[in-house]
């Protein structure tokens, strides 16, 4: 049984926040699909009934949100699957040809696709079975065969297993079961021994959707990263990636190139993140109030060019270069130095 359950989400910006919540709630086991909203900050989920609170409220929590589970409703079959019966032809052919069977499911939807967040559709399926025994002239006993296997639920059970290739087995309404072999192709193989990891840094330096970008693709050239989405507003990254190929380490490190830092994040390190962020953000006042000190000279020695009587004009025009030189190079090179770093990365 599913359920639908309506969540509050606290902290959310923009899109991208949307986006690494719904990437945390799809590795929750047991959540079908789920629809963020930023601007309304909530969220609904679809489910199995036996999902928690807890694991849900984990995973936003591990996005770097906060949430509250509203309520939980049962959830109506939204999208039904309705079997048509089954067409069922027979032909008489030569009798030196051998019996054949030719089974066909075609399943058509209708209904509405919502494309915005994770892809959903809600509507209707129809499943049209076609079923063509060729019959060769003069075999009774074959015949009897046929017309006894389109008697019972056989034929159903065959149309369960060759209209559902990714099902491996199939069970009838009895209670038998019928398995299908698997074969496993070197693509298949190899995504096996692939391991993915879920990594959620913490980012500090950022100034703008600019820092994002370049630290989003210094993360996307660490050789085994299958995806990174940097979030300026949270000030967090979530990556995918390959734990044969790379390690937590090496991502960590592509931040630093890129100028910035970066730390692992956990749902019990909040605190300490705030408190460094907050130290982050006097140190930019302290940085804007120097450069801000060091600036006003300059503009006053702007205004001498358009205002002839201020005082000590004369006396100052002839150092104006070297002074001008001393005041800007601690602005460029000092409070600066991040906006190089990033350029150069």
């Amino acid at each position: 049984m599913q359920e639908k359950i309506y969540l509050t989400i606290e902290g959310m910006h923009c899109e991208s926040c949307e986006k690494i919540i719904g990437i945390e709630l799809a590795g929750v086991p047991g959540i079908k699909n789920s629809s963020i909203h930023a601007q309304s900050g909530t969220a609904e989920i679809e489910a199995d009934a036996t999902v928690p609170d807890e694991a849900i409220i984990n995973a936003i929590t591990a996005a770097g949100y906060r949430a509250a589970v509203v309520r939980r409703d049962p959830v109506t079959a939204a999208q039904e699957t309705t079997a048509l019966p089954a067409s069922i032809e027979q032909k008489t052919v030569s009798p030196s040809a051998p019996l054949r069977i030719r089974l066909q499911s075609i399943r058509s939807g209708e209904g509405t696709i919502d494309l915005q967040g994770n892809p959903r559709f809600s509507g209707t399926v129809t499943e049209r079975q076609y079923g063509e025994f060729e019959i060769p002239e003069g075999r009774k006993d074959m015949q009897t065969v046929v017309n006894d296997m389109i008697g019972s639920a056989k034929l159903k059970n065959l149309f369960g297993i060759f209209s559902s290739a990714p099902v491996l087995t199939a069970v009838s309404s009895g209670g038998s079961a019928a398995s299908l072999p698997v074969e496993e192709s070197a693509a298949s193989s190899e995504e096996a021994k692939r391991k993915e990891e879920h990594i959620q840094l913490s980012l500090f330096g950022m100034h703008c959707a600019s820092c994002a970008g370049l630290i989003e693709r210094g993360l996307k050239k660490v050789p085994g990263v299958l995806s990174a989405n940097v979030n300026f507003a949270a000030e967090k990254a979530r990556v995918v990636f390959d734990t044969s190929r790379t390690d937590q380490e090496a991502l960590i490190g592509a931040v630093e190139k890129a100028g910035y830092r970066a730390s692992i994040a956990t749902a019990g390190n909040s605190d300490a993140e705030r408190e460094q962020r907050e130290r982050g953000m006097k140190e930019y006042w302290k940085k804007f109030w120097w450069g801000f000190g060091l600036s006003v000279p300059m503009l006053y020695f702007m205004l001498l060019d358009f205002f002839p009587f201020l005082p000590a004009r004369a006396a100052l025009l002839p150092y104006i270069g070297i002074v001008s030189l001393v005041l800007t190079t601690p602005v460029q090179f000092i409070m600066g130095a991040g906006f190089y770093k990033g350029m150069w990365s």
